[in-house]
């Protein structure tokens, strides 16, 4: 399937080649970091050519490197304590992925913006859009998949869900809601928020 829009986790595409990447212990860090845009790049513009509909659009998003130190870290401290803080050059290379992308054709719209994440950057998108029109989300966070409805699909690492699918996977439909409430119970490693103890998934 093809669709008229695909919304894209800059952050998560870019850490995975980074990972790829600095497995390599034969090249420089400044080497890594230039693979790792090239690596990026090319997942964007291969899953361009896979699911976007002639005249369609990709926004490609990203987060502000600070933004995990305002509104959520004001409300819990520990809000992302367990990542690891990157050099300049490794967040200056995800700028370098949107600037590339932006030059390199009208069909991509980028964005990143002081104090946001890139999935709070998801909603006005899909306001913005007509009833009709089809969209991909493309990240590994289910945060994403909090966007999904008939006309809306989530490709994550395990693969690409519609509503029915990821209700088979997860046993719920998505929403904010049911989301939000999956996560409470389950924990969030990447966000360092731990599972509420003695409940598992099947409960």
């Amino acid at each position: 399937m093809k669709y008229n829009k695909i919304i894209i986790d800059t952050n998560d595409l870019y850490a995975r080649a980074f990972g790829i990447e600095s497995k390599n212990t034969d090249i420089t860090s400044k080497e890594v970091l230039n693979k790792t845009v090239q690596n990026c790049v090319k997942q964007i513009l291969s899953l361009k050519s896979k699911y976007l509909e002639t005249g369609g659009v990709v926004y490609v998003l990203a987060d502000n490197p600070t933004s995990k130190k305002v509104v959520r870290k004001n409300l819990d401290p520990n809000y992302k304590a367990n990542r690891i803080k990157e050099s300049d050059g490794y967040y200056r290379g995800i700028d370098f992925v949107l600037l590339l992308l932006s030059k390199y054709s009208e069909d991509f719209y980028t964005a990143r913006i002081k104090t946001y994440e890139a999935d709070d950057l998801i909603k006005p998108i899909i306001d913005s859009l007509t009833s009709t029109e089809t969209v991909l989300l493309v990240s590994a966070d289910m945060d994403w998949a909090r966007g999904m409805n008939e006309n809306i699909h989530w490709l994550s690492k395990s693969g690409l869900y519609d509503q029915e699918s990821f209700k088979e996977r997860y046993k719920f439909y998505p929403n904010d809601k049911t989301v939000t409430l999956y996560k409470v119970f389950q924990g969030d490693t990447s966000d360092n928020i731990p599972a509420i103890s003695g409940i598992n998934e099947q409960t």
